[in-house]
């Protein structure tokens, strides 16, 4: 599925300890990338070549509803191409909605350019085979729970090293009475601060939010 096999090797993938389950999570666009302060953690742009590796990073989406309605469009709504560049820009182009039905997985590079269900804006260009299912009957909200879970996985490669490390504390915070569940709380930007430090690593932060 991912080009490859699973294993310790060189070329070959990882779990990286990255899931979540989303529960009627309404996101706007974005990239599965480190964010906040445990952006910290990235020692090189997803987008360089290091050691003559490139990131390969899958995040993996299984969705416990059903999307297979072409109007419905709260399911995943992704910009074709997007993982090739690092900015977000205001105008989008080549949108395209996804339609997962119940146990459907979805498998996609995390640098691609991605969001929730909500309405699109005059910024946002939808491909044209898909503008026939836009307007009336368009779907754009539901109700009851969405739940959606997703997993993460790597080459094993340094990429995937940061990206694991930074998961792996971003989820301890949140997942814990350490920081009071909320890794975006300064208690977690000082325990990250404090973990930076043991590492060696410099990454001026006073919001563990947003960071640069």
């Amino acid at each position: 599925i991912f080009g490859g096999t699973m294993g310790p090797g060189k070329g070959q993938y990882r779990f990286l300890q990255d899931n979540d389950i989303g529960v009627n999570v309404k996101s706007a666009w974005h990239k599965d990338r480190l964010s906040g302060i445990y952006r910290g953690y990235e020692r090189h742009s997803p987008w360089d070549v290091v050691q003559g590796e490139e990131m390969r990073v899958a995040k993996v989406g299984v969705y416990l509803q059903d999307h297979s309605n072409p109007r419905d469009h709260t399911g995943l709504r992704v910009v074709t191409g997007s993982h090739n560049i690092s900015r977000i820009p205001g105008e989008k182009f080549d949108i395209r909605f996804l339609h997962p039905s119940v146990g459907d997985v979805i498998i996609f590079d995390q640098r691609l350019t991605h969001g929730g269900q909500g309405p699109s804006t005059p910024q946002d260009h939808i491909a044209p085979d898909e503008m026939n299912t836009t307007g009336p009957g368009e779907i754009l909200s539901r109700g009851g729970q969405r739940i959606m879970l997703q997993l993460g996985y790597g080459w094993n490669n340094i990429h995937s090293d940061d990206f694991e490390t930074g998961t792996v504390m971003r989820q301890r915070l949140f997942q814990s009475d350490e920081c009071g569940h909320n890794g975006y709380s300064p208690c977690a930007l000082r325990v990250v601060q404090a973990d930076f430090k043991k590492r060696g690593v410099q990454y001026a932060c006073n919001n563990a939010a947003a960071c640069p």
